[in-house]
């Protein structure tokens, strides 16, 4: 197999994946019928301009798409999320956890209400009080000094995920509420996913950086802490992973390169029968229609 059969063998599967047709896909990217057919079969060589196209259509990496083997992919669905899946969505990627113990510190019931508030927002896709929200993590934080219950520990990471993922950007928002006012995918809501142009928004971006300078310690802290329990560490495990697949990372590495470490490490927590990885995978399988 030589360099452009490999290329093509790999844009035939991103193609088939995303479920796109080689017309579909030509209109997406500007390109006929018959280039799309060629550039899959290997008949035709891609210049540097179109394998940037492919790879910001599919969020990859040009040395993927030349390099890569990407036959393993599995099938990229749509879906319209439901209000109950939305709870499952939340409630599975950021478990928050209550027991009798907890019942008998006042701060911990409080904030643990207002917490319950904030969830049921999200679960309508709406924004919660930024109020509400400050209320909550300081009556967890005082539960957490008063008591050193890693329950609210757990809690607190579970509020610090939903306000970072909140900083999203207006693309996405936009795509956001077509899909709940829709029901379905339309080609302008797939249109807006497969735009090349991923670059962030400076505010966001500076929000964003902002973010973790201020928080990205106390998330650390705070999985440290709920690992050093026996009866936790699985959920301190989890927040961990999900640290990758949100993208709260401050590091040297690539976009693509965390995308792949956050894979591999949800991968291997299911492997160690982790209940809250499984549970989260098994949630994301049943949202996909």
């Amino acid at each position: 197999m030589n360099d452009n059969q490999k290329i093509g063998t790999n844009l035939r599967v991103l193609r088939k994946i995303h479920h796109e047709t080689q017309e579909g896909l030509g209109e997406l990217l500007g390109l006929s019928k018959s280039a799309i057919s060629a550039y899959v079969k290997g008949e035709r060589a891609l210049d540097t301009q179109k394998l940037q196209l492919y790879a910001n259509h599919y969020h990859k990496t040009v040395d993927e798409l030349v390099s890569g083997d990407l036959t393993g992919l599995k099938s990229m669905r749509y879906f319209h999320v439901s209000k109950e899946q939305m709870k499952k969505m939340f409630d599975y990627g950021f478990p928050r956890v209550y027991s009798d113990e907890e019942s008998y510190n006042k701060s911990f019931q409080n904030a643990y209400e207002k917490h319950t508030k904030i969830y049921e927002a999200l679960y309508d896709m709406e924004t919660a009080s930024k109020v509400l929200v400050s209320r909550c993590l300081e009556e967890y934080s005082t539960a957490l000094e008063e008591s050193e219950l890693i329950e609210a520990a757990i809690n607190i990471l579970g509020l610090i995920f939903i306000c970072w993922t909140s900083i999203v950007d207006e693309k996405y928002m936009e795509i956001g509420n077509m899909i709940k006012t829709s029901g379905k995918k339309s080609l302008e809501i797939k249109k807006l996913l497969s735009d090349g142009d991923i670059v962030i928004d400076s505010e966001i971006e500076r929000l964003r950086e902002q973010f973790l300078e201020d928080y990205d310690d106390m998330v650390m802290e705070l999985i440290a802490y709920t690992k050093a329990s026996m009866e936790w560490a699985e959920c301190g495990d989890f927040y961990l992973a999900m640290k990758y697949i949100v993208g709260m990372q401050d590091n040297y590495l690539s976009r693509e390169m965390n995308q792949q470490i956050d894979i591999q490490m949800i991968c291997s927590l299911c492997e160690l029968n982790n209940p809250y990885a499984l549970r989260y995978l098994l949630e994301q399988d049943e949202i996909i229609e």
